[in-house]
């Protein structure tokens, strides 16, 4: 009997043993058993300013409280997701009053007595936030909690995209990849584009969904353009960014006959044929340095010339080349400024009109005291398609400069050739 007493005796002692060491063990858990304390703040303190799908945090630290390291915040978002953040004292001019500029030097630290942060990435609704202050040995205290509404989140720049890809084909396509962020519920992005710029007026901006990340298209226009690519949002924001260099639109992978060579067995006529100083079939001989001249008689001038040009077999037209004559003088300036082309199709006994009105530039030839020499390179003229054809009508009227001249109707040109379709190449 005596026995059972001391075990009863026993077990009550272990246990209020083991039940004192809990306590103990609890206690030394708490926020508030450690060396070393940051001294508690008013959390009214911290400034919190709502943005759109965010707020902004300030804090200005005690620069006497050198346990109060930073300022660690927690809280559970709309996809009920922990997040944290800390703000950390030494951003303040009051606890680090020099920083080191990129040489080494100390200069004044200059970014104010508040530290800040930007909590990002929030919708609309209300968010408790928990404040608490931490010391060096990771140790914290409990400063309590405040709530925080967000401005609307809508107003945010949509997302980035990255890792982009754009390729130039021939007929004027363009291959584009890239790569997009993992959409969020904070999200405001709608659509991703692609602007192609064609100098200053011409522009073309083409619009894809989220998650394709690859579209292919044909663009109305061709030749060199930059880009842009970017998101938008469903108001309108966007987010932008231009496309390293230059991106060349290919209108067709092309192939000149413009050497003697390549225009073998091609003939010329003309109504109006200077013959001792410009024949007509100098226009298709491959020299530069001959020319066609209308005839010098006035009472023959025309107001347009026609040339008529006959290829010994059928080509994929898509453009034609002209090079004006390269040896003029005030008086006789006898260059031409507008152009036409007509072709006729297999099949067809009427000319189809494929560049109603071409012009031919005047760079470096508008100051008679200064001329330069632009206006006397090799010309290209994309056709908007494929012509397959062996009989070409050039005409060409008006003077470059008609201030140059004592006769606008005096003309000549240098040498004519055709682009054809590169058979050699695939266009897709």
């Amino acid at each position: 009997m005596k026995r059972k007493s001391v075990m009863k005796k026993y077990i009550y002692m272990t246990a209020l043993a083991l039940s004192y060491l809990g306590i103990l063990l609890i206690t030394s858990c708490s926020d508030d058993d450690f060396k070393n304390k940051p001294q508690t703040i008013d959390i009214n303190d911290i400034v919190l300013t709502p943005i759109n799908g965010g707020c902004e945090v300030k804090w200005t630290p005690d620069p006497e409280d050198n346990n109060f390291v930073f300022l660690h915040i927690e809280f559970t978002d709309h996809d009920n997701l922990p997040r944290s953040y800390n703000v950390s004292r030494y951003g303040s001019e009051l606890v680090t009053p020099f920083v080191k500029d990129e040489d080494g030097n100390p200069v004044l630290n200059e970014n104010g007595e508040s530290v800040k942060m930007v909590i990002k990435d929030l919708v609309n609704q209300e968010y408790t936030l928990h404040f608490y202050a931490y010391n060096n040995d990771n140790n914290r205290i409990d400063l309590g909690s405040r709530s925080i509404t967000p401005l609307d989140y809508k107003q945010c720049t949509p997302d980035s995209i990255f890792a982009v890809s754009i390729s130039a084909k021939g007929g004027r396509k363009v291959i584009l990849e890239w790569k997009e962020p993992q959409v969020k519920t904070s999200s405001t992005s709608d659509k991703v584009f692609f602007r192609f710029k064609f100098g200053e007026d011409i522009v073309e901006t083409k619009n894809i969904d989220l998650g394709i990340r690859h579209a292919e298209f044909i663009l109305e226009n061709s030749g060199e353009c930059t880009v842009e690519y970017g998101t938008v949002s469903v108001i309108g924001k966007e987010w932008v960014k231009k496309y390293n260099g230059t991106l060349n639109v290919v209108k067709f992978y092309t192939q000149e006959l413009w050497e003697a060579k390549d225009k073998e067995g091609w003939t010329a006529t003309c109504e109006s044929v200077q013959e001792s100083e410009g024949p007509v079939s100098s226009l298709i001989d491959g020299n530069i340095n001959t020319f066609w001249a209308c005839s010098w008689n006035p009472a023959i001038f025309l107001d347009k010339y026609i040339i008529d040009i006959t290829l010994p077999e059928e080509q994929d037209m898509v453009g034609v080349i002209l090079q004006q004559r390269q040896s003029n003088s005030m008086g006789y300036w006898r260059l031409v400024q507008h152009f036409s082309i007509e072709v006729k199709t297999e099949g067809s006994e009427e000319y189809t009109m494929v560049i109603p009105e071409g012009t031919l530039t005047n760079e470096g030839a508008t100051d008679k005291d200064n001329l330069g020499t632009a206006y006397l390179a090799k010309q290209n003229f994309d056709l908007e398609q494929i012509y397959r054809t062996r009989q070409i009508r050039l005409c060409l009227w008006d003077p470059l400069n008609r201030e140059f001249t004592e006769n606008p109707q005096n003309l000549c040109m240098g040498e004519f050739g055709i682009l054809i379709k590169d058979p050699a190449k695939n266009d897709e």
